[in-house]
This record gives C-alpha cells, structure tokens and sequence, in this order.
C-alpha cells in the first residue's frame, strides 16, 4: 500500500518544478502551497504582518490593537499608487 511518505519529492525537485516560483511544502512532502501565489503577493502579505507584529508589541491598550489590526478596512486606494477595476 503506498502512503505519503512513499511519495515524497526531494528538495530538487520541488526547485526544479517551480524555479523562481516561490515554495512552501506541507508537511507530507507532496504539496507546494503557494503554487500559483506571485511573489509580490508574498511580499505584501510579508509586509502586512510585521506590521500587525509592531502594533501588537506596541505599548498601546490591547482592545485598541485588536481593532487596529484586525478591523480596520484598508482600502486598495489607499494602499495603492494606481488601482483600476
């Protein structure tokens, strides 16, 4: 019977099979989980959380940073130099 360990890639071939494409490998050793996600995504999303990070840490009332961080609505025109839809 094979399992998902039997069926695990090497390292190599994840590299060689998304080169220049970012890669994140579950736990089995099967899946990529950001196939098909763009780098600059990753970056923005990289951006994001250090910044929920540093007003977390900051020295500011705990209610005040919960809706600092999770409930306000960024809109994209106010994260962005040009939006079109």
């Amino acid at each position: 019977m094979l399992t998902f360990v039997d069926l695990q890639y090497s390292k190599e071939a994840f590299k060689t099979a998304f080169a220049g494409k970012p890669i994140f490998v579950d736990p089995t050793g099967t899946v990529n989980l950001v196939a098909g996600v763009e780098l600059s995504t990753l970056e923005m999303l990289k951006q994001d959380a250090r910044s929920t990070i540093s007003l977390l840490l900051s020295g500011i009332e705990d209610e005040k940073k919960f809706e600092a961080a999770f409930l306000k609505e960024i809109r994209p025109i106010e994260r962005f130099d040009n939006y079109a839809r």
